[in-house]
């Protein structure tokens, strides 16, 4: 657990909320003083045992990803977790590593009310398409320099040039996504006199 000692220590001197992925259910104890959130896989999220073991710890906001489920384990797995005793995020995720675009299915979030998008695609633009389709969260594998081509994530993972580029994207979207209340822009007054009115 040193490497994920060090990872919060980093993400504290840098102002960032550090979170993990626990797989195996005694591993979460061990986790939890260092995190300032949880975040269960995919094909962890029908876990009892693992929802047992957070109940079990100081309560942080809890992102349950949603890959690899049948619209009927959907519900399930939100019914199963919605006992947590704190905030509980559900992120729609492709477990496909990388993820082609055909396989994203974006309307997913809010057919299905989830609050966020687990990202394993290798677009720099699929974050923001997700905040225009309803998310709030979004989760996006990043790989430092030098990271070694056999690594699980590399395929799906962004360099840290080309994350600054995603978040800027998903900076853009939230902007333009706006409130949705059609109103005349203050920007757009100067034009109001040349508008033909008959």
């Amino acid at each position: 657990f040193r490497h994920i000692i060090g990872a919060s220590e980093y993400a504290k001197l840098h102002d960032l909320a550090f979170m993990c992925t626990v797989f195996i259910p005694k591993d979460v104890e061990k986790i939890a003083p260092f995190v300032d959130r949880y975040k269960v896989a995919s094909l962890e999220a029908k876990s009892q045992d693992l929802f047992d073991a957070y109940q079990k710890v100081p309560h942080k906001t809890l992102y349950v990803s949603t890959g690899c489920l049948t619209e009927e384990e959907l519900f399930t797995v939100k019914y199963l977790w919605e006992d947590y005793r704190y905030v509980v995020e559900f992120l729609h995720c492709t477990a496909v590593y990388p993820a082609p675009a055909r396989t994203l299915n974006l309307r997913c979030l809010k057919e299905y009310f989830l609050e966020g998008f687990s990202d394993h695609s290798t677009s720099i633009i699929a974050g923001a398409l997700a905040v225009i389709a309803g998310a709030e969260v979004i989760e996006k594998h990043v790989r430092a320099d030098g990271c070694p081509e056999n690594d699980p994530d590399y395929g799906h993972s962004l360099t840290l040039s080309r994350f600054a580029e995603y978040v800027g994207h998903v900076r853009y979207a939230e902007k333009a996504i706006g409130d949705g209340e059609k109103r005349l822009d203050d920007l757009e007054q100067p034009l109001v006199e040349h508008r033909v009115t008959r």
